[in-house]
């Protein structure tokens, strides 16, 4: 095997990243982006399906739009957001069981929030292929990759992100995972110390609440949906998922491949294309 190919696609808003320093004069100069990402799904279960996703924002936007996030789900009184237990009516959506309009309603108004924001989106699904072909691997090649096509897919979106604007430094925001934050800072590390355009423009990584971290709330509903669409092959998105996936593939999007080649020396050697 020559090696591990991961997809990684990107999207832009209406009023898109391109375009904020040209035709929005509040972001004259956005020096700053913070990156919210979050994982989706286990590359280990019986579907293979994972998916490592989020959204890029300039700071006051994410600011900004914290604000209108909690504004609309207060209107219901959410205290957070999840869609998981949004699908399922779990958590604090369980008193809409017998009301899925109501759920619905919102999370519809949050998509068109993230529509509406000037911010990029990136996903990177690794579908059953690509977890087989990670498992067929050497054990020196996973052993590289940190043993897990989390960590692969974690560089794939750093990349996809600072690929999008080279001008603007990057704050990464992960969820408080148990089982990948402590791994996490380690490959952190080791990207930097790899790749001298990722510690150049790499300032922080960071772990946070999803209950309380709007960027992280974002981040969950855009990898749910890119793993729903992922899966498609073997089981239909929900209707509003499906609509979802719909609404996001009316904006432009951009595809690309992170491969790491089997002579490599795994994470922070990745070629972008």
């Amino acid at each position: 095997m020559s090696g591990l190919s991961f997809y990684l696609a990107t999207q832009r808003a209406i009023d898109n990243m391109s375009g904020i320093i040209t035709r929005n004069p509040r972001f004259t100069a956005p020096k700053l982006l913070v990156g919210c990402f979050d994982e989706s799904g286990k590359w280990k279960d019986s579907e293979g399906v994972f998916v490592f996703a989020g959204g890029i924002f300039p700071q006051p936007e994410l600011q900004a739009l914290t604000a209108k996030w909690y504004e609309r789900i207060t209107q219901d009184d959410l205290s957070h957001t999840s869609m998981k237990e949004a699908m399922h009516f779990h958590g604090p959506y369980a008193k809409w069981k017998s009301s899925p309009e109501k759920r619905d309603s919102v999370i519809r108004d949050l998509t068109t929030l993230i529509m509406d924001a000037t911010m990029l989106r990136v996903s990177s699904p690794l579908d059953r292929s690509t977890s087989d072909a990670f498992k067929a691997l050497p054990q020196q090649v996973r052993k590289s990759l940190g043993n897990e096509p989390y960590y692969a897919a974690f560089e794939s979106c750093i990349l996809g992100a600072l690929h999008s604007r080279t001008d603007t430094l990057l704050h990464i925001v992960c969820d408080l995972s148990v089982e990948y934050s402590e791994k996490c800072v380690t490959t952190f590390h080791k990207i930097r110390s790899a790749r001298p355009d990722v510690k150049e423009r790499c300032v922080g990584l960071a772990f946070a609440d999803d209950e309380r971290h709007v960027g992280l709330q974002i981040a969950d509903l855009i990898a749910y949906c890119a793993r729903a669409d992922a899966l498609r092959g073997t089981k239909q998105p929900a209707p509003l998922v499906q609509e979802i996936i719909h609404r996001f593939a009316t904006q432009d999007a951009t595809e690309h491949s992170v491969i790491y080649h089997s002579q490599g020396k795994g994470i922070g050697d990745a070629t972008f294309e």
